[in-house]
């Protein structure tokens, strides 16, 4: 990984642990993702990365109107930011059904939609759209060897399909791929997994049209494989962590490092020497993301050499040859493993600009999964 400058200037205010966002380094990376998506049109984001109004308003003001979500929080985020076309890439049970046909009672204008991979699934979102009296959209989601959810490709997705266009109270929005077993390093691999992919979601999308079933949207690709949905006009791409970028991705996705930078570094601070060969920051676990195994959650920047003694609640204890050289308070920013789940144990990100000073706050809005319906 090929690191920026990350500069700090004002940063006594900022109690750590704590998320900074360099918004330049942000703003560049959108404007990556739109340049490899071909167009704003062919971009549909995932929020689930930074949770935040602020940043969806960013892509809406570069015309990138279509937006994808996990969580009904997110949706209503969305929303509340301007989007008027969200897609929630979840199947909906009861009663979070009833809360998606809640969200498009109370935005009328909005076109909302959810996956489903069996019937029960399209029951549950016409029963919420009927007692609410709206229209909701339902993709089909294509299991293409995950194996988390969705259904094969062939004629049961097929039948799926239809199902929806033929009910009074959804619409068929589309098809939906999400392959994170095409996670390959080389990208020639990654290519030809992609290809191996989509190609039988065209010849499922070409059969439906044939039946006369519009599919107005196949959304693709996680991060790293929406490069590779990019060359096929046809697709959507919907990807997400590249807005921030982490230092997982930029070890595993080396062609896309070189592409995309950390926007987002979580800052903390020494709060213990115990011995000459150790340091104590201030960012345990409820302030990183816990997921990669110990000793993998992130790069210290200046500590690079660090290896990690313990890490519980509140204390990250490591171990380095650099270790005297930091005293009680010094500040050290972290490039997380994985950024997505950082989000989720923060209320707020603290946006810099580019020489290190904070210009405001954002709060991170769709942390929690309430809605207000």
């Amino acid at each position: 990984m090929s690191l920026v400058s990350y500069p700090l200037v004002e940063i006594e205010p900022i109690p750590s642990p704590a998320v900074l966002v360099y918004r330049e380094i942000l703003e560049r990376n959108i404007a990556q993702m739109i340049a490899l998506a071909g167009s704003p049109a062919r971009l549909r984001p995932h929020c689930k990365t930074h949770k935040t109004r602020e940043i969806i308003r960013l892509f809406l003001a570069r015309g990138v109107m279509q937006h994808k979500c996990a969580t009904l929080r997110e949706a209503e985020m969305c929303l509340e930011a301007g989007a008027r076309d969200v897609v929630i890439a979840y199947q909906l049970v009861p009663p979070n059904a009833a809360q998606l046909a809640a969200l498009a009672a109370r935005f009328p204008e909005a076109r909302l939609a959810a996956l489903v991979d069996e019937e029960a699934g399209i029951a549950f979102l016409e029963s919420a759209a009927r007692a609410r009296g709206v229209r909701l959209g339902a993709l089909v989601d294509l299991d293409t060897g995950a194996h988390r959810t969705g259904t094969p490709v062939g004629d049961g997705a097929a039948r799926l399909y239809r199902r929806i266009a033929a009910s009074d109270v959804l619409f068929p929005a589309g098809l939906h791929v999400f392959d994170p077993q095409n996670s390959h390093t080389d990208i020639a691999s990654r290519r030809e997994a992609v290809r191996a992919t989509i190609e039988p979601v065209f010849e499922l999308a070409e059969g439906l049209r044939a039946a006369g079933c519009a599919v107005p949207e196949i959304v693709c690709g996680a991060s790293g494989t929406f490069p590779c949905y990019a060359q096929y006009a046809e697709v959507v791409c919907s990807p997400g962590t590249t807005v921030f970028w982490d230092y997982g991705y930029s070890r595993s996705l080396p062609d896309l490092d070189l592409l995309f930078t950390p926007a987002a570094l979580v800052l903390g601070r020494v709060i213990s020497r115990p011995t000459p060969q150790h340091v104590t920051l201030d960012i345990g676990t409820k302030a990183i993301a816990a997921d990669p195994p110990q000793g993998r959650r992130g790069l210290i920047l200046g500590l690079e050499d660090a290896q990690t003694a313990l890490h519980n609640e509140e204390h990250w204890t490591v171990t380095s040859e650099r270790a005297s050289a930091f005293r009680l308070g010094d500040p050290l920013l972290v490039v997380p493993q994985h950024i997505c789940p950082v989000s989720n144990l923060h209320p707020c990100f603290h946006v810099l600009d580019g020489a290190g000073r904070l210009q405001e706050r954002w709060e991170v809005a769709a942390r929690y999964r309430a809605v207000a319906t």
